[in-house]
């Protein structure tokens, strides 16, 4: 881009698919996506805006080649609304998500409250976070935090991570 005269500052995720040595290039974005983001941040050591700053200031080049990360593994699976990915349905109470957040680190985007209620309201509701020493330590840590909430017509896919089982 640089070549081109359109220099470019920010983030570049790549999607990428490995199967040993063949990688498929699946997408490009210029911002992190969901829930990719929401797994990899928290694995981050250092201060993300200090990053980004030193990106936009043209100072990357005085950081680490590589962002320091905590030396552990981390999954993150969704719990989606009935219908996801296509029409999907909202209003449906969540329960146990008071206790659940008082002790899990997880993220929401389909929650919404009404009175003293946690509802639905939107396709990716929530999800929970798992770290471990292992993939399959933190697999099962997010299934288990995910295990603690309900909502009639939740849909989680059971496959995460299901490979280093």
């Amino acid at each position: 881009m640089k070549k081109r005269g359109t220099p470019y500052k920010g983030i570049l995720y790549a999607g990428l698919m490995i199967d040993g040595e063949d990688i498929w290039v699946l997408e490009f974005n210029s911002r992190f996506g969901d829930p990719e983001a929401q797994v990899l941040l928290p694995l981050i050591q250092d201060d993300l805006l200090e990053w980004c700053l030193a990106c936009v200031e043209g100072r990357l080049s005085q950081k680490p080649r590589v962002v320091p990360m905590f030396d552990e593994y981390a999954v993150y699976v969704v719990a989606a609304s009935a219908g996801y990915p296509g029409e999907v349905r909202n209003g449906d109470v969540i329960h146990g998500l008071e206790t659940w957040m008082k002790t899990h680190s997880g993220f929401f985007a389909g929650v919404r409250k009404d009175g003293s209620q946690w509802l639905t309201s939107g396709g990716r509701v929530l999800g929970a976070l798992g770290f471990g020493n292992t993939i399959a330590e933190a697999r099962a840590k997010a299934f288990e935090r995910l295990g603690q909430v309900r909502f009639e017509g939740m849909q989680v896919r059971k496959d995460v991570g299901a490979e280093w089982l």
